[in-house]
């Protein structure tokens, strides 16, 4: 017969392993903003949950017609929370995509993709 309380501290211990498991950092905005209209931004800025690795996170940005636009270095801020690249020149207007990499303080690497327009 098992130990109830044994028994007890090994699901409890089994659920708090897998709520940090899904704890990995997440974008919380974007600038410009996934889908918006606007005129050409001076940089390229993403918000993050959590602290990222600045050596194995980037942006890059590409044009409509899929070619890479020559920006600045990235950067972070103090916190390591913010990844920003500045823009070299003025956007033309069209669609563009931002492809974005990073790899939070947790090692997770993450990355996507998302687009805005310059009128």
């Amino acid at each position: 017969m098992r130990n109830p309380i044994i028994a007890g501290l090994g699901a409890i211990a089994l659920l708090a392993t897998a709520a940090a498991a899904a704890a990995h950092g997440k974008v919380l905005s974007t600038t410009p903003a996934s889908g918006e209209t606007g005129g050409s931004p001076a940089e390229l800025r993403l918000v993050l949950s959590e602290a990222i690795f600045p050596k194995f996170s980037g942006i890059v940005l590409k044009d409509q017609a899929g070619h890479v636009v020559k920006t600045g270095a990235a950067g972070v801020d103090p916190t390591k929370k913010q990844l920003f690249v500045p823009l070299k020149v003025r956007l033309a207007p069209g669609a563009y995509t931002v492809e974005w990499h990073v790899v939070c303080a947790d090692t997770h690497r993450m990355q996507g993709r998302y687009g805005f327009v310059v009128k």
